[in-house]
C-alpha cells in the first residue's frame, strides 16, 4: 500500500494543487496504445476531467495499468454512453437512472458502486387518495407520471407489472409497454433523440407533459441577484387542486394537445414535470399515479404544498400502505438498489483491465486525507462517481449484496431480450422484435399463397 507516497499538503478543494504534489517534474500520462494498456475515462465536465487527470497521474505514480486517459467533456452523461457504444470512449460512471438506457446502447457493468444504505434508491408508487386505484391492474388507462423515461421509476414499475401478469413478459420494448398500458403519460425525455433513437415511441408517452405549460402556485420569483426568493410569483398564484388535481388543467382550451417533440418532453430542468419533484407537480396538476423515487419524497411535497392526506402509496404486493403519506415502510417499495454503475461495452474483451485500475486505485487511495475517488472534487458533487458509493464491487462477486442484486435483477428481461435476439437493435421505444415477427408472417404468407397458387 503507496498511500504515504501522496503529499498530505495539498487539498481536495484546490485540485490543480493536489496534482502536482505528485511531484512537478512527474510526467504526465502519454496518451497512447503503448501495449494496448489505455483506457478512455468519457467525462462530462471540466471539473470531471481535471478530477479524472489527478486519478490518472495517480495510476502513473503508483504503475497502475491500464493508463487513464481523460476524454474532453460531453455534454451528458446519455452523450457519453453514445461515445463508449461507438468506440470513442471505453467507460463512465453513470447514475442508476442511466442503466436502461446503457443497455439499450449495448453496454454492460464492469463494476457497481456500492451505496451507503441510507442513500439507496428506492421506488414508489403514489397515487390519489379515495380515487380507487388499489390495485396495480387498476391502473390501466390511467394518466401516469414519471421523473425520466427509461429511470429506474419507469423499468421498476413495468418489472413489477411483468411479475404481476398486467404485462406481456416477452416484450422487449418498455416504451411500447408503458404507453399501452397507460392512456397519457408525462415521460420526459421518451421523445427526444438521445432517449428515444429510433424516433419510434408514442406520442402519449409524452401527452400529459403539456400541461406543464401551465405554472402552479408554488413558482417562486427571484431578487435583482437571481437568487430565489422563496416567495410565489404574484401573477403565478391560482386557486388550489380540487381533491390533489386541478380540473381547470384538464379542460383548459389554451394547452395545445399537439406534442413539442423537443420541448415539453424536455428531459431537462426547462420542464416542469421533469425529476422526482416534476413528476409529483404533474400527480398533483394532471395526473393520477406517480411512480417516484422515495428520497426526500416529503420534503419535494413540502415544497410543493402537497397535503399529504391527499395521496398513499401502492405497494409492491398490489395493496395499498395502510396510512396515507409520503413515508412508507420498506415493504412497500417496487425496489432498493444501488446508486450508480460503471459501465463498458457489451463483452468488450479488455473490461477486466477497467476492473483493475478503478479497484488499484481505491486502494491506493482509501487511506489518503486529502482524496476521495467518491468525495466532492473542487467544490462539485457526483463527479466520476456517484458520492454516495463507498466502493466498487464487480458483478463476478461471490457476496454482493442485496441492493446490487436488485440492480441486477432490474435489467434481467432487458438482458434476456438482447441475449434472445443479438442481431436485433432494441432501442428505447423501437419496435425490432415486434417488427422480426411481422417480417416472418409476412413471408410466410407469401409462401403459402404460392403453394396455393401452384396446386390451382
Amino acid at each position: 500500500h503507496n498511500a504515504d507516497r501522496i503529499s498530505a499538503a495539498a487539498s481536495i478543494q484546490a485540485p490543480s494543487a493536489y496534482y502536482l504534489s505528485f511531484g512537478a517534474d512527474a510526467a504526465l500520462p502519454v496518451v497512447s496504445d503503448f501495449c494496448q494498456m489505455t483506457a478512455r475515462w468519457c467525462t462530462t465536465s471540466l471539473e470531471e476531467q481535471e478530477k479524472c487527470d489527478v486519478l490518472s497521474k495517480a495510476g502513473l505514480t503508483t504503475g497502475v495499468y491500464p493508463l487513464l486517459q481523460c476524454n474532453y467533456p460531453m455534454t451528458s452523461r446519455i452523450a457519453c454512453l453514445k461515445e463508449i457504444s461507438a468506440n470513442r470512449a471505453d467507460f463512465a460512471g453513470i447514475d442508476s437512472n442511466y442503466g436502461y438506457l446503457a443497455r439499450q446502447s449495448n453496454l454492460a457493468a464492469a463494476l457497481y458502486q456500492e451505496t451507503e444504505k441510507e442513500k439507496y434508491s428506492s421506488v414508489v408508487v403514489l397515487v390519489h387518495e379515495g380515487k380507487g386505484h388499489d390495485r396495480f391492474e387498476k391502473l390501466r388507462n390511467a394518466k401516469a407520471c414519471f421523473p425520466e423515461f427509461g429511470g429506474i421509476a419507469s423499468i421498476a414499475f413495468v418489472n413489477v407489472g411483468r411479475s404481476r401478469g398486467i404485462f406481456d413478459r416477452n416484450e422487449c420494448d418498455y416504451g411500447h409497454l408503458m404507453s399501452e398500458f397507460f392512456s397519457e403519460s408525462c415521460a420526459p425525455g421518451s421523445r427526444d433523440d438521445m432517449h428515444d433513437p429510433t424516433g419510434e415511441n408514442s406520442e402519449n408517452l409524452c401527452a400529459l407533459c403539456r400541461y406543464a405549460e401551465k405554472p402552479t402556485p408554488r413558482e417562486f420569483g427571484t431578487d435583482d441577484d437571481g437568487m430565489s426568493t422563496d416567495e410565489p410569483i404574484d401573477d403565478a398564484v391560482e386557486d388550489a387542486p380540487v381533491d390533489g388535481i386541478d380540473p381547470a388543467l384538464r379542460i383548459n382550451d389554451d394547452v395545445s394537445v399537439t406534442v413539442d417533440r423537443n420541448l415539453l418532453c424536455a428531459a431537462s430542468d426547462a420542464n416542469r414535470y421533469y425529476g422526482t419533484r416534476g413528476a409529483l407537480r404533474c400527480l398533483q396538476e394532471a395526473g393520477e399515479v406517480a411512480i417516484v423515487e422515495a428520497q426526500n419524497l416529503a420534503g419535494h411535497a413540502q415544497f410543493l404544498a402537497m397535503n399529504e392526506s391527499d395521496y398513499r402509496v401502492l405497494c409492491r404486493n398490489g395493496s395499498l400502505a395502510a396510512y396515507t403519506g409520503f413515508s412508507v415502510d420498506e415493504e412497500c417499495f417496487l425496489t432498493t438498489i444501488v446508486d450508480g454503475e460503471i459501465v463498458v461495452r457489451r463483452q468488450w474483451e479488455n473490461s477486466d483491465n477497467i476492473v483493475h485500475v478503478l479497484t488499484s486505485l481505491d486502494v491506493y487511495l482509501q487511506n489518503d486525507p486529502d482524496f476521495r475517488m467518491y468525495n466532492i472534487f473542487a467544490g462539485q458533487r457526483n463527479l466520476l462517481f456517484e458520492d454516495s458509493a463507498l466502493g466498487l464491487v464487480s458483478p463476478q462477486h461471490n457476496e454482493l449484496g442485496t441492493s446490487v442484486k436488485n440492480y441486477i435483477r432490474l435489467f434481467e428481461n432487458i438482458e434476456d431480450c438482447q441475449n434472445a435476439a443479438p442481431s436485433t437493435t432494441i432501442a428505447p421505444g423501437g419496435t425490432g422484435g415486434r417488427a422480426a415477427i411481422l417480417t416472418v408472417n409476412f413471408l410466410l404468407t407469401i409462401i403459402l399463397a404460392g403453394i396455393i397458387a401452384w396446386r390451382l
